[in-house]
């Protein structure tokens, strides 16, 4: 059987980011954004389309969304995915770490939400991965 060091890699990897147990200190921070109606009224920021390192499969997006009403920013990925595997999206506030991950298999899905208001800014990161790692996609969006 041909090892799979990659999949076994993200899979730990994934693991190790998986979402807080307990907020980062701010308000909104590790809260849903649905059950708290911040995404009633969000935008999204940016997006980028998550491709593998030779840029030949790109079948995935990551984006920046933001509630005009709660100052909250969160990660939403959707978009189609090659073969079955692992997925996440994570949000990252740029002053103090925070961070929160949601991990999946290859389904669209959205992380918690943070603050992002006044004097702070935040981007996102999706990931991807077949079931037998030949096909890993990630990206970044811009910070806002």
């Amino acid at each position: 059987m041909k090892p799979m060091p990659l999949l076994v890699t993200s899979i730990a990897f994934v693991a190790a980011l998986s979402s807080r147990s307990e907020p980062c200190g701010l308000q909104f921070d590790g809260t849903n954004p649905h059950t708290t109606g911040c995404d009633a009224n969000a935008i999204t920021v940016c997006s980028t389309l998550m491709c593998d390192a030779w840029g030949m499969i790109c079948s995935a997006k990551v984006e920046l969304r933001y509630s005009t009403t709660c100052h909250t920013a969160w990660s939403r990925l959707s978009g189609g995915f090659q073969g079955g595997g692992i997925s996440a999206e994570r949000i990252h506030r740029n002053q103090d770490g925070c961070t929160y991950e949601h991990m999946g298999f290859f389904s669209a899905g959205y992380s918690n939400q943070l603050y992002d208001g006044v004097g702070k800014s935040a981007f996102a990161h999706g990931f991807a991965q077949s079931t037998r790692g030949e096909v890993d996609e990630d990206g970044d969006t811009c910070s806002w």
